[in-house]
């Protein structure tokens, strides 16, 4: 198990005592060496906070990597910060 993935099993320990609340994860889109894409959604998951939502849903999709690319201390995911709704991922780069 990763460091970040030992911290990420803490958090989640701390506040399961907490009521959960659902969330969407939004990635912003990005630019960078002529690629682009728009914001996305990379999907929905239960957590006390926004943050504990983010490590649930990276915890359990496989097909997101295992978290491998995902940034619990920045909340990011291959450098694109992350939101709980599309407005605000799409102000960046659409």
């Amino acid at each position: 198990m990763t460091m970040n993935m030992m911290k990420m099993t803490t958090l989640v320990k701390r506040s399961s005592r907490q009521r959960t609340n659902t969330y969407s994860v939004w990635a912003e889109g990005y630019a960078a060496t002529g690629e682009r894409g728009g914001a996305q959604l990379l999907g929905r998951a239960d957590g006390a906070t926004f943050r504990e939502a983010c490590v649930n849903l990276f915890k359990s999709k496989h097909e997101l990597q295992g978290g491998a690319y995902f940034d619990a201390a920045n909340l990011t995911y291959w450098g694109c910060q992350l939101y709980d709704n599309e407005t605000s991922a799409r102000k960046a780069f659409g």
